[in-house]
């Protein structure tokens, strides 16, 4: 019996041994990372990433944070101008990768909120895996 429970004993240790050597943080889906920065300087921007929003100020960074890629390779990106009703813009398309890290850039782009207001936000993505 005693020989039995330190053989028991000695496989208990190895198996929690194993699990411990060389693991590293292991994350339940696969996941990239963003880091948002807003050159955005018309007033504050809402910005949601694959459905996570959040709310930003000229020269604001934030993150980096993890997102979950979507799995048909449709990410979303809305942006929209909390100061000017109805000026914003989304953008759907193959942008993150698992494991890889992005800045995305809000900046002033393309066209203008009303008729002759500025120009409405926009976003660069940009992979700055190394």
């Amino acid at each position: 019996m005693t020989r039995v429970l330190r053989a028991a004993a000695a496989m208990v240790t190895f198996v929690v041994g194993a699990g411990l050597v060389g693991a590293g943080p292991v994350s339940a889906t696969p996941t990239a990372f963003v880091k948002i920065v807003d050159r955005y300087d018309h007033g504050r921007i809402e910005i949601g990433v694959n459905g996570v929003i959040r709310r930003m100020s000229y020269g604001e960074v934030k993150g980096p944070f993890e997102v979950q890629p979507d799995s048909m390779h449709n990410d979303g990106i809305t942006l929209r101008s909390l100061r000017r009703d109805g000026c914003g813009i989304a953008k759907i398309g193959y942008y993150f990768r698992n494991g890889h890290h992005y800045r995305i850039v809000v900046w002033p782009h393309g066209y203008h909120c009303g008729n002759t207001g500025p120009l409405g936000p926009d976003a660069r993505v940009v992979d700055v895996t190394t």
